[in-house]
């Protein structure tokens, strides 16, 4: 199965939390920009292949490193990097040209690092970038908290990946979520434009919660990508490890 995720391009790291907020990366030489990435496998999956999209504003080219392995990378202009990471080896593509890399999946572990430093300046473009995962093992959904809450019973027991904002202790929407009473009062929520659900835990797959500017029991506008599994108790759904 393959399923594949967004990443905040703000979420890099050391990015402070305006950088964070502004949804925007760029680098000059002789600093890079470098994001970690953890992979939404459990015991018992086996990681096939993996890819990364990123589209790119470049000037004098730039070297590429993902788990460890480099390739400097030729050219200038914008448009999308692509990463290929298989069982044979990794392909790098960029501005019509492509590079082979010593990288496999059995290279990969369970967390992504993935390196970006310019020879002059380098920009990503866009708020996100995109990281596919294919693999065997116990299937896992992309959702939005709305659908989640409509149909609680497809998704009871399944896991989900979310791209949400911590809410803290309140839900920002209108519509407050229902309060599964299995839960401690200080369960906290997650909420996307489409609603807000409770969670007693999940895994941060990219991004942070900036407890630095906001209290943690309170409301943020970062956006994190989440792996849960979906509980459900009378028919109130949730989100846990």
């Amino acid at each position: 199965m393959v399923v594949g995720f967004p990443v905040p391009v703000g979420a890099f790291v050391g990015a402070s939390p305006e950088a964070y907020l502004s949804g925007s990366a760029s680098i000059s030489a002789p600093h890079s920009l470098e994001y970690v990435v953890n992979l939404p496998l459990s015991r018992g999956d086996t990681l096939k292949g993996l890819k990364m999209r990123l589209r790119m504003r470049v000037k004098g080219g730039f070297r590429l490193s993902v788990g460890g392995h480099g390739v400097a990378v030729a050219g200038d202009g914008e448009g999308p990097l692509y990463v290929d990471v298989r069982p044979d080896g990794t392909t790098v593509s960029f501005g019509g040209r492509s590079y082979g890399m010593n990288l496999t999946t059995r290279d990969v572990g369970d967390t992504l690092r993935l390196r970006i430093r310019p020879n002059s300046s380098l920009s990503i473009v866009g708020d996100t970038f995109s990281v596919a995962v294919e693999f065997s093992g116990e299937p896992i959904l992309r959702a939005r908290v709305r659908d989640i809450l409509g149909e609680p019973e497809r998704y009871a027991g399944r896991r989900v990946i979310l791209y949400v904002s911590p809410g803290g202790w309140s839900c920002p929407h209108d519509e407050a979520p229902p309060y599964p009473s299995v839960l401690s009062r200080s369960a906290r929520i997650l909420y996307d434009e489409s609603g807000c659900i409770y969670a007693s835990g999940y895994r941060v797959l990219a991004g942070r919660v900036l407890s630095e500017i906001h209290p943690i029991y309170a409301p943020g506008r970062e956006r994190l990508t989440v792996l849960a599994r979906v509980g459900s108790h009378g028919g109130m759904p949730y989100l846990m490890r």
